[in-house]
């Protein structure tokens, strides 16, 4: 059994991470150090999410994520805030949600089972 916060930073807030990369890369046409400044993570972490390379449970909870869009307000909040000093609103922001009840119950629709 893993504790909440365990579960919401190995499983959750990568998905969160890949759903608003996605979207930004795609929608926006944002570069991958913009991102990546946006989220607080480095640019070969961006790579990688939009390359797919994530296990298939955190790909489950992504699909959850963007087909409930569960990360369009974190997406909103950065072009909000584009060109002005980004990150610290966002990752806050994306935490408070990884560890929201509702990205729990996303999760375990995605796991079919409780989280655990």
């Amino acid at each position: 059994m893993f504790a909440r916060c365990e579960i919401a930073n190995a499983v959750l807030l990568p998905a969160l991470r890949i759903a608003v990369a996605k979207t930004l890369s795609a929608k926006y046409g944002m570069r991958q150090e913009e991102i990546a400044l946006a989220l607080g993570i480095s640019q070969a972490s961006v790579n990688k999410y939009l390359n797919g390379r994530y296990s298939a449970r955190i790909g489950r909870v992504e699909e959850r994520v963007e087909s409930e869009k569960a990360a369009e307000e974190i997406v909103k909040l950065i072009i909000s805030n584009k060109g002005r000093e980004k990150g610290r609103d966002e990752r806050r922001e994306l935490e408070r949600l990884a560890e929201s009840d509702r990205m729990f119950r996303l999760m375990e629709r995605a796991d079919g089972k409780p989280a655990s």
